[in-house]
């Protein structure tokens, strides 16, 4: 083995030891993760009253630092999906599946999701960041548009039985038939790794349904003025998810959400129209508009 690789669990565990005195770790939320692809440390650093979940990863390769990299590239691309991806992590964050340790949904899925969003759905384009006072408004309407939009699309629209999340194929769609032989563990989410296409990097997010349930929950609750602005939607999440079975039965008869006069599925079929793949295109779940 390498000297690097060598290295890397004794640099794991001096750091995990020197963490377990650190007085900015709240007591009681270390947890070390040894065994994990990507071994893991976490934990809550707390000063003063303020509180942040913090993980520390210890990648095997140089992956880690061609993902951040084209983490920054897709950024510097796309300038809602920083504010968008911070939002919505908040969003899991209260709901508990914010993290794929515990069945939730980590920031690199995440911030595929946002991307196949901006990229094939994204009808509010006028977000630019470093605006004025005077822009703040407007800038402020387009994220809050938008992460209204993308809980639509993730809560009501996506078919996640048929089709996985690529961005390098047409159309950001790769049919589940192609995707789940590369992962057989995972039928309900896959979303192929950019910097590795062999990798499912949703593998993990065995809690997927409950997260669709929730971006459903949020999504009804814009839709139908129930909170003021993205804020109190965050707030409100905690402990208000619906069970699976009561989001089910809610959902038969209901008709979706128009924005704008397009949903999510009519956003999907007009940007998907023309591509090489003709058939990837989202359906709705039974019972919706």
């Amino acid at each position: 083995s390498s000297p690097d690789s060598q290295m890397q669990p004794r640099v794991f565990r001096r750091v995990s030891n020197k963490l377990r005195h650190a007085p900015f770790v709240k007591q009681g939320t270390l947890t070390v993760l040894r065994r994990t692809r990507v071994p893991l440390i976490k934990f809550t650093y707390s000063d003063d009253g303020f509180q942040l979940p913090v993980d520390v990863a210890f990648p095997k390769t140089d992956r880690g630092s061609a993902v951040a990299s084209w983490t920054r590239a897709q950024m510097r691309e796309q300038p809602l999906l920083r504010p968008m991806c911070l939002l919505l992590k908040a969003l899991l964050l209260q709901s508990g599946l914010n993290s794929p340790s515990i069945g939730g949904l980590g920031g690199y899925a995440l911030t595929n999701m946002i991307l196949f969003y901006l990229r094939e759905c994204n009808i509010a384009e006028g977000y630019q960041p470093g605006g004025t006072d005077r822009d703040a408004g407007g800038l402020h309407a387009d994220l809050c548009e938008n992460i209204a939009r993308f809980l639509e699309l993730y809560g009501k629209h996506f078919d996640y039985g048929k089709f996985g999340i690529a961005l390098s194929e047409p159309g950001g769609l790769l049919p589940m038939q192609k995707g789940s032989s590369q992962d057989r563990g995972v039928r309900w989410l896959y979303i192929q790794d950019p910097c590795d296409e062999t990798n499912n990097i949703a593998r993990s997010t065995y809690k997927a349904a409950e997260v669709r349930a929730l971006f459903g929950y949020a999504a009804k609750k814009l839709a139908l003025g129930q909170v003021s602005d993205l804020n109190a939607l965050i707030k409100t999440s905690k402990g208000g998810l619906p069970t699976m079975s009561q989001t089910s039965s809610r959902s038969q008869g209901n008709s979706a959400s128009r924005r704008g006069g397009r949903s999510g599925k009519e956003e999907l079929r007009r940007r998907s129209s023309g591509r090489r793949r003709s058939s990837a295109t989202v359906s709705e779940d039974k019972g919706g508009a």
